[in-house]
């Protein structure tokens, strides 16, 4: 083994080590990422249902003002 392919591994391993550990992070943070959307998704999906159920309440009080008003 020559000493110029000495360097040369010497040069690439911590370029790999480099590039994998960025790559590494980045997943886990697209990980994250993910799951937070999830996670918003659920919860804009139950506030929804909520809000649907608050604006039936609503009309139905409406309807009972107009009744009693009328």
């Amino acid at each position: 083994m020559t000493w110029e392919i000495l360097v040369g591994l010497v040069t690439l391993v911590p370029a790999c080590i480099a590039i994998c550990t960025v790559v590494s992070n980045n997943t886990k943070a697209m990980t994250e990422v993910k799951c937070g959307l999830d996670e918003l998704k659920s919860t804009l999906r139950d506030q929804k249902k909520e809000l649907r159920s608050i604006e039936e309440t609503v009309a139905d009080h409406e309807v009972r003002i107009t009744r009693l008003e009328g």
